[in-house]
């Protein structure tokens, strides 16, 4: 057996590169590390005790699913599960779905809008509630999200495995498993490449003609009336293995899938052994994987499939044979150009941030991932886990989500079900917005791509329904969706299905793209129509309360609460809930706020004055005798006391109508009712967690936004460090990672300035470090985000700020919180060297006008 080498380190300390950061010679340290050979991490055992780099490790096989490790491409992914003799490799591709587009017929319900109405302002709850039920909804929908299947790789040789190690490079999103067998090193890798359409897979041993295995593809059958065959053939030195189904028996409905396992050998034989292949006596084998499905709406086809539909035509529907072959070119390339491709694909994207939390747990970051995470549980403090889980997230939302491919769904790309929990579908009520809320701060803009596409397709449905359910313009969705798009309540339960918000709440996702990013085009040809969509349909559905004479929304329910009612009993349906008081004024001001960056006016648009006026008369949030924002327009006691959803909350987070600078007393209230909901068990779910972390570092109260988050690890992580809802729902992964830049940086609070000086024009306030706990003493973070284009780096130490460096569009103001009674910080322009002097406004100071591009350089007055 070969000598174990030590195990190479992955990266430079990151405070090297944040101060490189602060020097004028920063771009060009970046395009070096964007053309940079990749450094590849392994993860055999070897002298160290521990890999290095950002990589999860075990010392065992993964003996379930949630003990696996994913890797994905966006299009394909795959669970990992690090076996010897038995190798299991459980596949997805993105759009293996049952369904259709277009089967849901929407109600024509907008004639019964206004007696629904009439009972509820008149306090008839039950009633009003049966009503809406009856006119309103739908029966409940049962397609699903579905596996491709398996991957099998079996040895018919007895091993006897010692020094194992399996693992993921998040770096590369590569999993490796390595063992010893008779004496030589045995290595299996396994990624999805991000520059080649495939999943590629070599088991490479040093023993020469030492490696015997048998490859095959499992898959059940979706039913029992559906297609599905699996072929196994040889042709010269190559074989494949052809899996060919359909999610659904009638021609029409769900899609028809095709997946191909090629496979090459180096040295050894390779045959066919019944529908697999034996492969004996070789050193190495690689498979590729490609696969796809006749869904009209990923891939080369999108495009046109939108087109027709726009059209009112039903898009064609591509043949995954011919998708196949197009693929499979990937297979005659050498397994090393196909990992040094994926790796430096890869990194484009993800090394555009660092991150690190200090002091270091030194005896902790020695022990494996599902070792560090129990400690946690017991009550250890572990400020590299919490850093090892932020670019887990990030690796997450890369690998589900690309353009071309579908957004990432409930459980992001990995499930191993034909019917998955929740249908791993699009919950449209705060589980799809979560899944994107660190794609902007954590720098994965790119992610959002296959997100505004399925948006489009989203409102082009849900303008029929706005306009069939409620007699509205613009477009709208309800709580929950699919691949196909559709917008129909999805159950006949008005706790769950009588909510007409997703499309207005999943709106701020693409306006937010364009707020961190400020590119033009997307804003004028992707954003503006469809929150101006939005915006146009709250307009219409808003009404006046006959008693108060404000503007509120309903029917509608609070997610996913109930109230109690004067006589005990417990009913959803209300008028101007609180929630959904406060989307629509998130809608409003995201559309007057895109208008102005467009340069149009009232004059230009009806829908601008109309967006003015109607947020005059808005009702805003209202707080009870009791001191806590209340969640119904009465002071209904909940009938869930410690829901998990916070609904009531939204202006908190994510939306930006209630901050502690200017609505102290909103946002006392609110902590209130956090108080409340976590005093009755709150937050017991993984997501809902996440949120309580977001929640409290928009409180800037670092030390509570801390403990939730040791909570989730403690509570809500599966070994993989996959959120366990439970079972396994990726958004809390996403949430948490978000409520962990939410505690690094902030941009969500915006301000007038001063018309009077060149401190003129509303723009965003960004905080630096508004709450940070006390178990990240030190630490340092490259390439944050924030609102207004701008992009990041900070270094602390002693949790005080030691200097940050801010790369500013010049798109609008740039503006930095700083406290009121502290000394104005030294700014200086980095590409001058020149010290400024920043007008103070209160508690924050400008730093450069609209219109002036450039970095600078802030830290604190010594």
């Amino acid at each position: 057996m070969r000598a174990r080498a030590k195990v190479l380190r992955c990266a430079v300390p990151l405070w090297m590169a944040v101060v490189a950061a602060s020097s004028p010679a920063q771009t060009t340290m970046d395009a070096a590390q964007d053309h940079a050979a990749p450094v590849r991490c392994t993860i055999a055992p070897s002298a160290d005790p521990a890999p290095g780099g950002l990589v999860l490790w075990y010392e065992q096989p993964a003996s379930k699913w949630t003990e696996a490790l994913p890797v994905g491409n966006g299009r394909i992914g795959a669970m990992v599960f690090g076996g010897v003799v038995r190798e299991r490799i459980q596949l997805n591709e993105c759009s293996v779905w049952q369904g259709r587009r277009g089967s849901r017929p929407v109600p024509d319900s907008a004639s019964s809008l206004a007696s629904i109405r009439r009972m509820l302002f008149e306090g008839r709850y039950k009633e009003g509630q049966a009503a809406a039920a009856r006119e309103l909804l739908c029966d409940a929908i049962e397609d699903s999200y579905q596996t491709l299947g398996d991957l099998l790789i079996e040895s018919p040789l007895a091993t006897d495995a010692s020094e194992y190690r399996r693992g993921l490079d998040i770096g590369t999103c590569t999993a490796v498993t390595s063992w010893v067998d008779r004496g030589f090193r045995c290595t299996r890798t396994v990624f999805a490449s991000r520059a080649a359409p495939a999943l590629v897979v070599r088991q490479h041993t040093e023993e020469p003609a030492g490696l015997f295995v048998r490859i095959a593809l499992r898959r059940e059958r979706s039913c029992d009336a559906c297609e599905q065959t699996t072929m196994a053939s040889v042709d010269g030195g190559r074989a494949r293995i052809r899996l060919r189904g359909a999610t659904a028996s009638d021609a029409g409905s769900g899609v028809r899938f095709a997946a191909d396992a090629i496979i090459n050998c180096e040295g050894g034989s390779i045959a066919v052994d019944g529908d697999g292949i034996a492969v004996r006596a070789a050193n190495a084998v690689t498979i590729t994987l490609v696969a796809a499905t006749d869904f009209p709406f990923v891939g080369a086809g999108a495009a046109g499939a939108m087109k027709s539909l726009r059209a009112g035509a039903d898009p064609a529907r591509p043949d995954p044979d011919s998708l196949i072959a197009a693929s499979a070119a990937a297979s005659a390339m050498p397994f090393s150009k196909l990992q040094s491709d994926h790796e430096a694909a890869w990194k484009r994207d993800f090394n555009r941030l660092e991150v690190e939390f200090g002091p270091p747990a030194v005896e902790l970051e020695k022990l494996p991932t599902d070792q560090r995470l129990r400690r946690v549980g017991e009550g250890a403090v572990d400020p590299g886990l919490a850093a090892l889980y932020v670019q887990f997230a990030r690796m997450l939302l890369l690998a589900s989500s690309v353009a071309g491919g579908l957004p990432s769904n409930l459980q992001g790309i990995w499930s191993e079900h034909l019917h998955a929990p929740w249908n791993a579908d699009y919950h449209l009520n705060i589980n799809l917005q979560m899944n994107y809320w660190p794609a902007e701060v954590l720098h994965l803009p790119s992610t959002v791509a296959p997100l505004t596409d399925f948006v489009e397709r989203l409102a082009l449905d849900g303008a029929v329904t706005a306009r069939r359910m409620y007699g509205a313009s613009g477009w709208m969705a309800h709580h929950c969706t699919d691949a196909w798009a559709w917008t129909v309540p999805s159950h006949r339960t008005t706790v769950w299905s009588l909510w007409p918000h997703g499309g207005g709440w999943i709106s701020q996702t693409i306006h937010d793209h364009w707020d961190f990013g400020r590119d033009p085009r997307y804003l004028r040809e992707q954003a503006f129509p469809l929150v101006r969509g939005c915006a146009a349909f709250y307009l219409d559905w808003l009404c006046e309360d006959p008693d108060r004479h404000d503007l509120v929304g309903g029917p509608s329910a609070s997610p996913e609460n109930a109230f109690l009612l004067p006589d005990g009993s417990a009913a959803d349906t209300a008028m101007g809930n609180a929630m959904d008081q406060m989307i629509a004024f998130d809608v409003l001001r995201n559309f007057l706020e895109e208008a102005r960056a467009l340069g149009i006016a009232a004059s230009d648009d009806p829908l601008v004055s109309r967006a003015e006026e109607t947020l005059k008369r808005l009702r805003a949030p209202q707080i009870g005798s009791d001191g806590r924002l209340l969640e119904w327009a009465e002071p209904w006691p909940e009938a869930e006391p410690g829901h998990r959803h916070m609904s009531h909350l939204f202006a908190l987070h994510p939306g930006r109508q209630i901050t502690p600078q200017d609505h102290p007393q909103l946002a006392a209230a609110a902590r209130k009712s956090l108080d409340e909901r976590l005093r009755h068990g709150g937050g017991h779910t993984g997501w809902s967690r996440a949120w309580l972390m977001l929640f409290f570092a928009r409180l800037q109260e670092g030390q509570r936004a801390f403990e939730n988050l040791q909570q989730l690890l403690a509570r809500s992580t599966l070994p993989n460090l996959f959120d366990d809802h439970p079972p396994f729902q990726i958004d809390g992964n996403f949430g948490a990672a978000a409520g962990i830049a939410e505690m690094l940086v902030q941009s969500h609070r915006e301000v007038a300035g001063d018309s009077r000086s060149q401190d003129s024009g509303s723009g965003h306030v960004i905080a630096l470090l508004p709450a940070l706990p006390a178990e990240w003493s030190r630490g340092s973070v490259r390439g944050l985000r924030a609102r207004g284009a701008v992009e990041i780096d900070i270094m602390w130490s002693e949790r005080r700020l030691l200097f940050a460096v801010l790369r500013a569009s010049g798109q609008e103001p740039l503006r930095i919180a700083w406290p009121g009674d502290a000394p104005a910080p030294i700014v200086t322009r980095i590409a001058a060297n020149e010290a400024l002097e920043c007008k103070r406004n209160g508690d924050w100071i400008q730093v450069a006008p609209a219109g002036v591009a450039g970095s600078y350089r802030i830290a604190p007055a010594r």
